[in-house]
């Protein structure tokens, strides 16, 4: 389920960009590719609520656009995509949810703070320079220290080379805008519960962006080299380190394993004894809630 809602979220999310990016909406404010990008934010919003924040820096590139230009209109459509999706989905959560909108994941409180830029510090090492620092059961480790100092300078080196070549260029800048800004944005949402709860997979679609970044702006040598570069890191973690450690994977395969082991068995009463399991690991693999004495 989770994985249908991360790729569901970010197609969506994707789309919206494409469309505003094919119709130059940043130099060309029209209404049609403008109410296309709006449902589909809208529908990323409502797969996942991350993009709140990528949709509001969206909205924010069009109306700064709009406001730098004295082009009313690119205001007003700033408005209308960066705000309208996101104050929606507040006015929803607040009709039908009973948990206040600062709650973030496993029911943790959220805010901004210096452990705020400590987890900012750590993703973006992690993202950009394959440091994969963080607690073990939430990152992917490397088995020895030669071969991630190794990977960490080979990665900084090639991210030096592509973004000189690409600043330098200065190609595709409505793309530029609309992708850094929803970086940025995707990563303040990732690192607001701080460095004692941080998972990788929460910097799924800003790698995925970044990715696109690199695919469309440089040289092609530059592009080539840097997007090898993470396919190399990213192989390397998968060959060498150690993924199946993860708390996710790892409660992951041990439902899949329990569900194996009693899919053909017919259940003799109404009551069920797990041994050698403790919580949250029972609840986390069963679905929570409905367990216990």
């Amino acid at each position: 389920v989770a994985s249908i809602i991360e790729f569901s979220s970010l197609a969506f999310f994707l789309l919206g960009l494409l469309i505003l990016i094919r119709a130059r909406f940043l130099e060309h404010v029209s209404v049609k590719p403008g109410l296309m990008a709006l449902s589909l934010f809208a529908a990323a919003i409502f797969s996942h609520e991350r993009y709140v924040a990528a949709v509001f820096a969206v909205g924010g590139v069009i109306g700064l656009a709009g406001l730098l230009r004295r082009k009313p209109a690119g205001m007003a459509w700033g408005v209308i995509l960066g705000a309208l999706g996101p104050l929606v989905f507040v006015a929803l959560s607040k009709m039908i949810s009973v948990v206040s909108l600062s709650t973030g994941t496993a029911g943790l409180s959220v805010a901004l703070g210096t452990d705020t830029l400590n987890a900012a510090g750590i993703y973006l090492g992690n993202l950009f320079l394959a440091t994969s620092h963080g607690h073990s059961w939430f990152f992917a480790k490397l088995p020895a220290d030669p071969l991630s100092t190794w990977l960490t300078a080979i990665a900084g080196l090639a991210l030096c080379v592509w973004l000189v070549d690409a600043v330098r260029r200065k190609e595709y800048l409505d793309s530029s805008l609309y992708l850094f800004a929803s970086m940025l944005a995707l990563l303040v949402i990732a690192c607001l519960p701080g460095t004692g709860r941080q998972e990788a997979r929460w910097l799924f679609p800003v790698f995925v962006l970044f990715a696109i970044m690199v695919a469309t702006h440089g040289a092609l040598w530059a592009r080539l080299v840097m997007l090898g570069t993470m396919l190399t890191t990213n192989a390397a973690f998968l060959l060498q380190g150690s993924p199946e450690k993860i708390y996710n994977i790892v409660a992951s395969s041990q439902a899949r394993d329990l569900s194996l082991a009693l899919n053909h068995v017919k259940a003799p009463g109404s009551v069920g004894l797990i041994v050698g399991e403790r919580e949250p690991d029972v609840s986390w693999m069963l679905g929570g809630g409905g367990f216990g004495p």
